[in-house]
């Protein structure tokens, strides 16, 4: 196997797009999928995104997307920005185990915790390898998880 260099994001949301310019800023080949086409009008518009924080300035997006297919060809990773509410852990987990296997490709699935008004979260972060094997799950207390993917 060669080493990861295509991610495809599948989610435009602020995770999706952060994840997007990080990944671009440091030499990956992104693909940015959403749903819609209005989410996506403002990037493509702009050409990409300014980001502030630890690093300033523009980061242009290539890839940008609402046809999964598309996102997802040739992908070595997929990445899932999520937000999904307790409750939702019975189908998170089988769904990227599932972009996983479908695509060989591995599959990361970040999820919030804690509550705002009205819902909580229960983390439940996870890792799959392209044949769906687990390789890392978070509990549902926050936490930072460091895992080394080994392309081999």
């Amino acid at each position: 196997m060669t080493p990861i260099r295509t991610v495809a994001i599948l989610g435009a949301g602020h995770g999706g797009v952060a994840a997007a310019a990080d990944l671009t800023r440091r030499g990956y080949d992104v693909s940015l999928h959403a749903r819609r086409a209005d989410r996506l009008a403002p990037l493509q518009a702009h050409g990409g995104v300014d980001v502030r924080g630890v690093h300033e300035g523009f980061v242009p997006l290539a890839r940008l997307t609402t046809d999964i297919a598309e996102a997802v060809s040739g992908a070595d990773l997929i990445l899932l920005p999520t937000n999904w509410p307790s409750g939702a852990r019975g189908s998170v987990l089988p769904l990227t185990q599932a972009r996983a296997i479908e695509n060989q490709a591995f599959a990361i699935g970040v999820n919030r915790c804690g509550a705002d008004p009205g819902l909580r979260y229960d983390g439940r972060s996870c890792v799959f390898d392209p044949l769906g094997s687990p390789l890392c799950e978070a509990t549902d207390q926050e936490q930072v998880l460091s895992l080394a993917i080994d392309p081999e």
